[in-house]
């Protein structure tokens, strides 16, 4: 599905920024997406920026796509999925890298 995947999460850590971005730096990685559902989300973590997604909409940083609020910060934007936050595409993705 994304080039340089490493692995999925879901349930309520894709709908938290902080939770999200805690996992990615778990696993080691520098970049994690996010769909939020309400309470629940998907999430992927990745070890370099994922530049391709077929059918999917992605966003690294906010140069384009779903801004639906993350449950736990209002100021991050968590993707859509499932028609969430008014999306008309399956899943659109909120792709943030983390800091060095």
């Amino acid at each position: 599905m994304f080039e340089h995947l490493q692995e999925f999460f879901g349930d309520e850590t894709a709908a938290n920024y902080a939770t999200a971005g805690a996992f990615a730096r778990m696993k080691g990685t520098k970049y994690f997406a996010v769909a939020r559902v309400g309470d629940t989300g998907y999430g992927y973590t990745f070890s370099a920026e994922p530049t391709t997604a077929p059918l999917l909409n992605i966003t690294v940083n906010g140069s384009l796509g779903c801004y639906t609020p993350c449950a736990d910060d209002a100021s991050k934007p968590c993707g859509s999925g499932d028609g969430f936050g008014g999306a008309t595409l399956r899943r659109v993705w909120f792709v943030y890298e983390l800091p060095s």
